[in-house]
């Protein structure tokens, strides 16, 4: 069996492509099945923007993949360019956020995984250094998801799902 020595103390073997595995029976499997669209609002983290505001949600949202930064560069080589132009680009741009939640809380539940087993082991830095990253990429994604979808859905001045 192909593996990588994790440790000399520790004496566990994994296999190359244990990382995969990890993510696939830890947070893929989570977010595939027990995320349907209805779970999603029982973490939302508020039904106000303003708390989101507050937390500094919007910051993220200028430095993410089609940010504020992103889509300033483009309308600037392309003036007509907008993300959300009718109705279809909204359903699209809202199913693509619910996705983008599932994927951040899958990865939020391995990283989450991997802190407690570095703390578990005595690794007390790298738990630490974990749990900081996976706030950073995943809790403050997911509160931006949300928060996208709060902001779409007081513009069309209804509920969206």
């Amino acid at each position: 069996m192909v593996g990588a020595k994790l440790g000399a103390a520790d004496g566990v073997l994994l296999p190359a492509h244990g990382a995969a595995v990890a993510v696939r029976a830890t947070g893929g499997e989570f977010a595939g099945v027990c995320c349907a669209r209805a779970w999603f609002r029982y973490w939302q983290l508020s039904e106000l923007p303003s708390v989101y505001r507050r937390l500094g949600v919007p910051w993220v949202n200028r430095l993410a993949q089609h940010g504020a930064v992103v889509n300033a560069l483009i309308r600037r080589r392309y003036p007509q360019y907008r993300r959300v132009r009718g109705r279809r680009s909204v359903a699209a741009l809202v199913g693509n956020s619910y996705h983008m939640e599932r994927f951040h809380v899958a990865a939020l539940l391995v990283f989450l995984w991997a802190g407690a087993y570095a703390a578990a082991q005595g690794y007390w830095g790298w738990a630490g250094l974990l749990t900081v990253l996976n706030i950073g990429y995943n809790l403050y994604p997911i509160w931006l998801q949300q928060y996208l979808r709060l902001r779409l859905a007081a513009s069309a001045g209804k509920p969206l799902g």
